[in-house]
């Protein structure tokens, strides 16, 4: 599926692309450079301050810190 980052927060961005469960853990790719940069987490209908809105689904920003964890794991 493919769309449009509708907005952002410092650690997640947020869209209305269609997903489904058991894809969380996906990667958001950058499609200009083809890279990751988030990993998809949440689903619509999860609201508050730190999810996107109900009619979002939402990922975690892959940020500096994430990328070094990840590294370290790999």
């Amino acid at each position: 599926m493919s769309g449009k980052i509708e907005y952002s927060k410092p650690n997640q961005l947020c869209y209305s692309i269609d997903t489904t469960g058991g894809q969380s853990g996906s990667p958001v790719y950058e499609p200009s450079t083809n890279q990751a940069i988030a990993i998809h987490a949440y689903g619509v209908g999860r609201a508050g301050k730190d999810y996107c809105t109900d009619a979002r689904n939402g990922a975690t920003r892959i940020t500096k810190s994430l990328y070094e964890i990840i590294m370290k794991i790999k």
